[in-house]
């Protein structure tokens, strides 16, 4: 019996180092580094776990300098920087018309405070989290 564990404990770490040998970049793990989002465009899908159903299609870019910039009801934009899984960016641009969608006005207000204070930063590759203070924001790449 215990030969047979031992094989068994012996192949799950030889599983495991061979996953990480090919997935053990960080943006596999969880935590991007600045190249896994620029040049990407994600779409906002969720705020705490609540799905946006809107009309409007709410975005978030990232360009190759970190620049980024997004909307809601109205456009932002600033340079960013991403340093230990914390993404921060400010003082940002951002454009000041009346929001009739009060879903997204109260993101639009949120989001540069956030962003000035930093998010949490967590991307498997499809999914980009933004985490602070007990918010999630989701989006999604778009493809």
């Amino acid at each position: 019996m215990k030969k047979l564990s031992l094989v068994a404990v012996g192949c799950l770490l030889l599983g495991v180092m061979l996953m990480q040998g090919c997935c053990g970049k960080a943006e596999h793990a969880g935590v991007p580094e600045a190249d896994a989002l620029t040049g990407k465009t994600f779409v906002f899908y969720s705020l705490d776990g609540n799905a946006y159903l809107g009309k409007q299609t709410p975005v978030l870019v990232f360009s190759e300098d970190m620049g980024i910039s997004g909307s809601f009801c109205n456009r932002f934009s600033g340079k960013a920087e991403l340093d230990n899984g914390v993404l921060s960016a400010g003082p940002l641009a951002q454009t000041k018309m009346f929001c009739l969608d009060p879903y997204l006005d109260s993101l639009e207000r949120m989001m540069p405070a956030m962003l000035e204070e930093g998010l949490a930063v967590s991307f498997d590759g499809e999914r980009l989290l933004l985490k602070q203070g007990g918010h999630v924001l989701e989006y999604l790449l778009q493809k």
